[in-house]
């Protein structure tokens, strides 16, 4: 195989080459799920990567009393846990927020909402009294939008708006938190986790998220004897898409320097070329018997010059 042909096939195992890399390459990662942020208020909160924030408005500790142990496997109640007692409806002294707020998220097609609710005290349920009466409810709002707003209750004669999913209520109608030494009031805890139909796919897209929990309603009576709490508050990122790899880069650096390869193959190619030429001409005159010098051009055997 002539030296010119050679450069040329190298240069074309080359170019084959990174065209089976960028062919063969693993297509780019699925959308999976991403923890973003996790608190259980004993210091383990987590955030992830590039995402900051946290939690303002109400922000006060208590210790979670009879709540301990509650749960199942590693998510239970335990240690601390945020008590919101804030808001009155009788001195119109509204509630304060518990707010959620984080930025930096990766692009996404929903969240999933996980933690322990605390009912705590005397929460009336549906009405108070009578049908159609006053109401004590909570709410959750995504970026100032309410997607959960429903009636609780601590009452066996009351009705309540929320039905949790089997599993989803794990104590009713035990006193497991005093707010005030001696108070006699039931309360009831609900893992909210385990209601996918209403958490398991909140809407949302966007870098920055923002989750506002309080509890109000016409009947809403605290600092009395009403408030909530919550514990092990836990929000994924559906369908997150990963960035490229690393092996997609690897594949435009390959192909630029294949490239700069082929570009030298060339003009070597091209020189080549250009010397045989001038050899095969050389070669041509010989076998024509004519010598080329400095004096003059001379045929074979005789004189090609002045005699």
């Amino acid at each position: 195989m002539s030296q010119r042909n050679s450069l040329g096939f190298a240069s074309g195992l080359a170019c084959l080459a990174v065209f089976s890399l960028i062919v063969v390459a693993p297509p780019p990662a699925s959308a999976e799920d991403l923890q973003l942020f996790y608190d259980n208020f004993d210091g383990g909160q987590v955030i992830a990567p590039g995402v900051s924030g946290g939690f303002s408005g109400f922000t006060s500790l208590a210790p979670v009393q009879g709540y301990g142990g509650l749960g199942s496997g590693s998510n239970v109640m335990a240690g601390m846990f945020l008590h919101n007692p804030t808001g009155d409806n009788f001195t119109n002294t509204p509630s304060v927020p518990t707010t959620l707020r984080l930025t930096g998220l990766p692009p996404h097609s929903g969240i999933r909402l996980s933690f322990f609710l605390a009912i705590i005290d005397t929460w009336d349920g549906e009405h108070f009294d009578s049908p159609g009466g006053p109401q004590d409810l909570f709410n959750v709002s995504v970026n100032g939008v309410n997607f959960f707003r429903h009636t609780f209750t601590n009452f066996t004669f009351n009705d309540q708006s929320y039905v949790p999913p089997p599993g989803g209520l794990l104590s009713s109608l035990s006193n497991r938190f005093a707010f005030m030494p001696g108070e006699p009031y039931d309360d009831s805890l609900y893992d909210m986790g385990q209601d996918l139909a209403r958490f398991g796919n909140i809407p949302h897209v966007g870098d920055t998220l923002q989750l506002d929990f309080v509890a109000n309603g016409s009947n809403w009576n605290r600092p009395a004897n009403e408030s909530w709490g919550f514990d092990n508050v836990r929000v994924t990122l559906l369908n997150v898409v990963p960035e490229p790899g690393s092996i997609t880069l690897l594949s435009i650096a390959t192909l630029a320097v294949a490239r700069r390869r082929r570009d030298n193959d060339n003009a070597k190619a091209a020189h080549v070329a250009a010397e045989r030429q001038v050899q095969g001409f050389a070669a041509s005159r010989r076998r024509a018997g004519v010598r080329i010098s400095g004096f003059g051009v001379r045929a074979r055997g005789k004189s090609a010059g002045p005699s």
